[in-house]
């Protein structure tokens, strides 16, 4: 599913969301449509092995390197939406 087609829908749903974690981000594809729409806070969560500068967000994100197959990220991480696909 694209976040093109995601992101409407859930604007409908949650008109407030100023914060977006990705985890599994890989080249945050999904999260890219979220900074297109003004939301400014995003979390990338993936393996430490990724090569961020690949990712389709080219700024303003954060980027919590984690080997998702053996832990989550521990640091409390909070956002008004969490997306794993």
């Amino acid at each position: 599913i694209s976040a093109q087609c995601v992101y409407p829908e859930l604007k409908k749903l949650l008109p407030k969301v100023s914060s977006l974690i990705e985890l599994g981000c890989g080249m945050a594809a999904f999260a890219k449509v979220f900074p297109e729409n003004g939301i400014e806070n995003i979390t990338l969560v993936d393996h430490p092995s990724l090569d961020v500068s690949n990712c389709l967000i080219r700024e303003g994100f954060q980027f919590i390197p984690c080997d998702l197959d053996n832990q989550l990220p521990d640091n409390g991480l909070k956002a008004d939406v969490l997306v794993c696909t």
